[in-house]
């Protein structure tokens, strides 16, 4: 981010990079989805904030609820959206350190997947696995489902961005 910073700036542009604003947007999808699945490719900061959608998209309203989403799991004074599905590639093991720090029970025990979720754990590199995930995936879904839209993430900052 620092070199296209100072390509930017070299052209004229000044690039703001607003780390809050962009994690409270990310948060703000917890709202708009009715269910949530993932895949883990390796783990670190990726793995790490797509499951704190989970646990703490909430943080935003005064009730510590997410106002269109029913399927909240409560606990005391909080309100969990765990994950339904989850995948994770990766060849990492967990008693070296690996998986960023959690396995698939340690973030069930979280509130960041469901207990019971349908989940797999997949030992492999990545460019092997992933494709693989996908094609199986893209075989097995019947139903065409629309998209969500997420225009409401660049509103008019993306044109303000440019002048």
């Amino acid at each position: 981010m620092g070199d296209a910073a100072l390509i930017a700036e070299a052209k004229g542009f000044h690039l703001v990079i607003d780390a809050m604003q962009d994690y409270r947007e990310f948060m703000l999808l917890g709202d708009k989805v009715e269910d949530t699945g993932v895949i883990y490719v390796g783990g670190g900061v990726p793995k790490d904030f797509i499951q704190l959608l989970s646990v703490t998209a909430d943080l935003q309203f005064k009730e510590r609820k997410l106002p269109h989403r029913k399927n909240g799991v409560p606990r005391v004074g909080e309100t969990y959206y765990p994950h339904k599905y989850a995948i994770q590639i990766t060849t990492d093991s967990p008693q070296w350190g690996g998986l960023s720090g959690c396995t698939f029970e340690e973030a069930m025990s979280w509130g960041k997947e469901d207990p019971n979720a349908k989940h797999v754990q997949l030992y492999c590199d990545a460019t092997i696995a992933l494709p693989l995930v996908v094609h199986a995936i893209s075989e097995r879904v019947t139903m065409k489902r629309i998209a969500p839209d997420f225009s409401w993430l660049f509103g008019d900052r993306r044109t303000e961005a440019v002048t």
